[in-house]
């Protein structure tokens, strides 16, 4: 990893270049998506280095800040929140606005103005718009701002482009296009399925801790919407459940954990990610929470 990492420092054109957020249907951010991934190994390398106590992780994590302000730098208007390409050949698309809030990537004064900026493409599209990497980004970017039913919301659309349009057309797995083809791309692929960790980390709620070695710190925050009643996940031997009553908004949720966790499960008091937290260390069970959620 070491090596590869210092061939695309030392090579930084190619990693600007390349296919992109694949498959689209907006304009592909293809610098912002290489530089992005770079910063993110980056990150990983020194989170890597500071486990096995290695010298080199504080130039790791200072390589990774320094890519974050030259990222910011060629693409980010700090007065309007809007990644752009300097060419123009994208700007504010959901792939280019999620991509740097995920990744912790956009200066904090600027997060209101960028994340304004997506919502607003999202609520115009009403669609997911962006491709295989920007999927992951832009359902959890949602759901870590508040927003988890307007995640939902896209995820369940049933009309083009949309999960629900692959069912209609006679799909029984994911495709590689939003489109149907017929002589091209594959009726079998994986490629749009990073879905999965928005139903296991926002819907189930079940997700690492920060500072977790392996799987030994977890988190546990599920982030209801009100046009769902019942979800449950489960996830290296972690299972939550939960179901919601529409009229009283009464919310029931169990937590099943193995004795090797140490785990911090958040119970919803609301739609908008508010919580109380409750810590249970290294003792295996399930354990049973209720809550009366605020209207949305």
């Amino acid at each position: 990893m070491q090596r590869f990492i210092e061939l695309a420092l030392s090579n930084i054109t190619s990693v600007e270049a390349g296919l992109g957020d694949w498959m689209t249907l907006e304009p592909s951010a293809v610098q912002l998506t290489g530089l992005g991934m770079l910063h993110a190994d980056l990150v990983s390398l020194a989170d890597i280095a500071h486990i096995l106590e290695k010298d080199d992780a504080s130039r790791y994590r200072d390589l990774a800040a320094q890519l974050a302000v030259q990222i910011n730098s060629d693409f980010l208007d700090v007065d309007t929140g809007v990644y752009a390409a300097q060419d123009g050949s994208w700007s504010g698309t959901q792939c280019s606005q999620s991509m740097p809030l995920f990744m912790g990537l956009a200066p904090n004064s600027t997060v209101p103005a960028i994340y304004d900026t997506l919502l607003g493409n999202v609520k115009d599209a009403e669609h997911i718009e962006c491709g295989m990497f920007g999927i992951k980004w832009l359902l959890m970017t949602l759901a870590n701002m508040g927003d988890n039913s307007i995640a939902y919301s896209l995820a369940t659309q049933d009309s083009y482009p949309s999960y629900g349009y692959m069912l209609k057309e006679g799909a029984s797995t994911i495709w590689e296009s939003w489109f149907y083809s017929d002589n091209t791309y594959s009726h079998n692929h994986p490629m749009f399925g990073s879905v999965a960790q928005w139903m296991i980390q926002a819907l189930a709620g079940i997700q690492l801790h920060t500072e977790a070695v392996g799987f030994d710190q977890v988190i546990v925050a599920p982030l209801p919407v009100p046009d769902l009643t019942y979800v449950k996940g489960t996830h290296n031997g972690i299972a939550c459940s939960w179901t919601l009553d529409g009229k009283s908004l009464a919310f029931v949720m169990n937590v099943t954990l193995p004795v090797t966790v140490k785990a911090h499960i958040r119970v919803p008091t609301d739609f908008h990610a508010g919580y109380v937290e409750h810590v249970v260390d290294h003792a295996a069970g399930t354990y049973h929470f209720e809550s009366v959620l605020l209207p949305a």
